[in-house]
């Protein structure tokens, strides 16, 4: 999946948190030794070395900046990653009933990328049959403000068609909330299958830790 920099930043303080850094490296690569002062204060040298030291800086930033408190405060957007557990609810396409089906979502985040993995077990069938779901394009976006943000993205089933799960893509629409210190993602999906079939997800955050499996 393509990484997406910059895009969760608060676009002021990546702005003054990029000037700062300039001065910074600035004055130590001119003022650590006689050496950096002769060889790298001169500007054919100094100033691509001070944007190599920021692009590494912001590389860093990238991997931990959700993990770390105060770097946290750079960024408007929430952290999701962990493994979640819930259902999808849905019409069965040739019964009409309304079924469940028993999910585990797995999210991994840095700044720049979000991937989702959802795990289901179908139960309509005598056996139980096991698929995963993989994000292609994934994001978050704020809806009527910051604070509140939706989890959208695009996904792959391959399915089962040995025992007639056709493959199929879809969409996930999931409001992020925040309720009583525990975090959920509530919201619809749909897919492009024949004939297609809707639903909604409601899934909570049950731990930070992935699993990588059903």
């Amino acid at each position: 999946m393509e990484k997406d920099y910059f895009r969760y930043y608060k676009p002021k303080l990546l702005v003054s948190t990029i000037i700062v850094l300039s001065i910074i490296y600035g004055y130590l690569l001119h003022y650590f030794t006689d050496f950096a002062n002769s060889i790298l204060a001169k500007p054919y040298v100094h100033f691509p070395t001070v944007s190599a030291l920021i692009i590494s800086t912001l590389l860093i930033f990238d991997k931990y900046a959700l993990k770390i408190p105060f770097l946290k405060k750079l960024l408007w957007v929430k952290d999701l990653s962990g493994r979640y557990e819930g259902t999808i609810t849905y019409k069965h396409f040739q019964t009409g009933n309304i079924e469940q089906k028993h999910c585990f979502v797995e999210i991994e985040q840095t700044t720049s990328k979000i991937s989702v993995k959802t795990y289901f077990d179908f139960k309509y069938r005598k056996e139980t049959e096991k698929t995963i779901s993989k994000s292609l394009v994934t994001s978050i976006v704020p809806d009527d403000g910051f604070n509140n943000q939706k989890l959208v993205f695009t996904y792959q089933n391959d399915g089962n068609t040995l025992k007639g799960l056709q493959p199929s893509h879809g969409t996930n629409i999931l409001q992020i909330i925040e309720r009583d210190n525990e975090l959920f993602l509530e919201g619809i999906y749909y897919t492009n299958k024949e004939p297609q079939t809707k639903g909604e997800m409601k899934v909570k955050l049950i731990s930070k830790k992935l699993k990588k499996e059903f």
